[in-house]
């Protein structure tokens, strides 16, 4: 980023947040596990921004951050950053949704959820086998063609902005389609398809933690 225009229907910060300083000179964008910090030349005037530095919450290891939301201390000295840190597991079990769901929360874990191209990564980096993986999320409303990400959400509630789907997926064969794998060989490794509940996977489970 050079500048972050607010104003540009390009510009995605669903899922994301920003918080000004209290002077207005100061602007914070988080999404995801990257913040940003801004100044500005005129108080509060978004179209003044411009980019001073950005962190990567990210260690390089199997704990991946997600921002949740900023607020300065009262007297504006001190910025908190409330996140969340989600690592992923493969379970090598084949299983269908409902199954694989239920141990993934017998074991204090939930079906993963992946909400950038960075965990995709991951994620496809770690699914062993032929067999493709189940993953968290599901689908209500909508069929055939019109059976877009708009119908679709995370388990945990996480925004539904970021997608990897296989090409001309999801298709919603036999009406049924309410479950979401990610690919696990060739050159579709790591894109989604939409699948029944009755049908066995393998599946990927997350954990998650949380700071301030």
């Amino acid at each position: 980023l050079s500048k972050f225009d607010f104003s540009k229907s390009n510009t995605n910060l669903s899922g994301g947040s920003l918080i000004f300083s209290n002077d207005g000179m100061k602007l914070y964008v988080a999404k995801n596990n990257i913040i940003s910090q801004y100044k500005l030349s005129k108080p509060f005037d978004i179209e003044t921004t411009t980019l001073e530095s950005s962190q990567n919450l990210n260690d390089g290891t199997n704990k991946f951050a997600r921002i949740n939301s900023m607020r300065f201390n009262e007297d504006g000295s001190k910025l908190y950053v409330a996140t969340s840190y989600v690592s992923f597991f493969f379970n090598s079990t084949t299983q269908n949704y409902g199954n694989a769901y239920t141990e993934a929360i017998n074991d204090g874990r939930e079906l993963a959820t992946i909400v950038n191209a960075t965990e995709n990564a991951y994620i496809t980096s770690i699914i062993t086998g032929s067999t493709n993986a189940i993953i968290g999320g599901t689908s209500s409303g909508g069929h055939g063609s019109n059976r877009t990400s708009t119908y679709w959400s995370w388990n945990d509630g996480s925004t539904w902005d970021y997608v990897n789907w296989l090409s001309n997926q999801p298709s919603d064969s036999g009406g049924n389609e309410d479950n979401l794998e990610i690919m696990s060989t060739g050159v579709n490794k790591g894109t989604w398809n939409d699948i029944p509940g009755n049908v066995n996977r393998t599946s990927i489970q997350m954990e998650s933690s949380y700071e301030v």
